[in-house]
């Protein structure tokens, strides 16, 4: 009977229901083992996936978490590594040739090292104003050792900051001086002017007589000629040149040196100068870095900066009522003037000349203000004159004479011989060597 449940459909008068039963139970069964199969794979896979995604995001974390901490650092390596190129620079010797090539041949470092400064001034030093180059000046100095003191006080003259000068105890390296602008605002006399600087002088040589002394002119500004003035800047900063000469000091002229800065350009006066209602005198904050930088640069090349080649006019109205003109003359105040150049001095006398005498002699007409007095006698300066005063009679040239104390005389022997009684006079006298220039005397 076995047989034909076998063997299906070989009975054929039964249905063979038992072999499609045995058949649907092994089919049944296959689907299960293979369910089951299933199953365990997509376990199995679903595990290792699980596995492997936590792996990745446990590398990528860490990938992160490393960069971040890289970036974090980069300020720090990058300062290390700055570090190390520095240390390389100053063992290599990098750091002197590039100061060397700023400031000259001499090495900044060594040459201000430990130096004791003292600085004389007014409120273009003054430290106390919110706007000061010394500011810039001691930032500068940072780790050179150096001591800076300042006796700079706004609104003060020579003589004043020479009397703050006396309290100072401080054996000075270094004495800078920047001041005189006031000095020309009240038109201090030159006698005034050279005690002040003598007691400067005095002083210093007793606190240290090895001390490097500068004496600055102020830079450019519009402080021109007021009503009442005779006296320009540029006579005062001549004077100052030669006071620096004569006693071996080092002059520094910053009216014609001190870099950038000028009045006459709108861009140069709204970036550098702080008001217009004082001539462009002051200076902006944009300035200070600039200005201590080139004082600080002075200092280190220990070398004058001479005295530039510039003219300033004192104008006929001013200059005419300080001639001291005598009887014999009466000038024109539209003509007469004084051009007062570093180099050369230009006097042009113009006005109405009545002779002293028949005789032929030499008459004085005026007397020059101390400022523009000759070193030595001028003889015989050519003038010429044109008839009376409006008269169409000859021109004629004649001597002039100007003593070293200023007297100019004329010599009318032209005007008497041609019976003028009165002349109109045009001299122009050209002056190189001042009084107040010093000048080397013989062995």
């Amino acid at each position: 009977m076995a047989f034909w449940n076998k063997f299906p459909f070989t009975n054929f008068h039964e249905m063979n229901l038992d072999w499609l039963i045995s058949t649907m139970k092994e089919l049944t069964d296959g689907f299960n083992v293979l369910d089951n199969s299933v199953k365990q794979q997509l376990k199995d896979f679903n595990t290792t996936m699980t596995n492997t995604l936590t792996s990745q995001n446990t590398k990528i974390n860490d990938f992160v978490n490393n960069y971040e901490a890289k970036v974090n650092d980069i300020p720090n390596q990058v300062l290390k590594d700055v570090r190390t190129v520095m240390h390389d620079y100053e063992t290599a010797g990098v750091f002197e040739e590039i100061i060397e090539e700023t400031y000259g041949a001499v090495s900044y470092l060594n040459d201000m090292q430990n130096k004791k400064i003292v600085l004389l001034g007014d409120s273009l030093t003054d430290e106390s104003r919110s706007v000061s180059w010394v500011k810039n000046f001691k930032t500068m100095l940072t780790g050179t050792g150096c001591t800076v003191l300042s006796y700079a006080k706004s609104g003060e003259k020579m003589a004043e900051q020479a009397t703050r000068f006396e309290a100072c105890t401080v054996k000075p390296d270094i004495l800078w001086i920047w001041c005189g602008i006031n000095d020309v605002r009240d038109q201090t006399s030159f006698s005034a002017l050279n005690t002040a600087l003598n007691q400067i002088r005095t002083k210093v040589q007793k606190l240290n007589p090895k001390c490097q002394v500068y004496l600055m002119s102020t830079y450019k500004n519009k402080r021109g000629m007021q009503s009442g003035w005779i006296i320009p800047q540029t006579a005062y900063w001549r004077y100052m040149s030669q006071y620096a000469i004569i006693n071996g000091w080092t002059f520094i002229d910053g009216f014609s040196s001190a870099p950038v800065i000028t009045p006459e350009t709108s861009i140069m006066q709204s970036t550098f100068y702080s008001e217009t209602d004082k001539q462009y005198l002051h200076y902006t904050a944009a300035y200070t870095d600039i200005l201590a930088r080139w004082i600080l640069n002075c200092m280190i090349n220990q070398s004058p900066v001479p005295l530039g080649d510039y003219k300033e006019l004192v104008p006929a109205a001013n200059f005419s009522a300080k001639i001291n003109a005598t009887s014999k003359f009466v000038p024109n105040s539209g003509g007469t003037f004084c051009e007062f150049g570093t180099h050369m001095v230009h006097v042009r006398l113009v006005g109405a000349f009545t002779p002293g005498s028949n005789s032929p002699q030499y008459t004085k007409i005026c007397t020059l203000p101390e400022f523009c007095r000759p070193k030595q006698t001028l003889g015989h300066e050519l003038a010429f004159r044109g008839g009376g005063i409006d008269s169409d009679g000859g021109q004629y040239v004649v001597p002039v004479y100007l003593d070293s104390d200023g007297s100019v005389y004329f010599y009318n022997r032209s005007l008497t011989l041609e019976s003028f009684t009165t002349a109109t006079l045009l001299c122009d006298i050209y002056i190189q060597d001042l009084k107040t220039d010093w000048e080397r005397t013989a062995s």
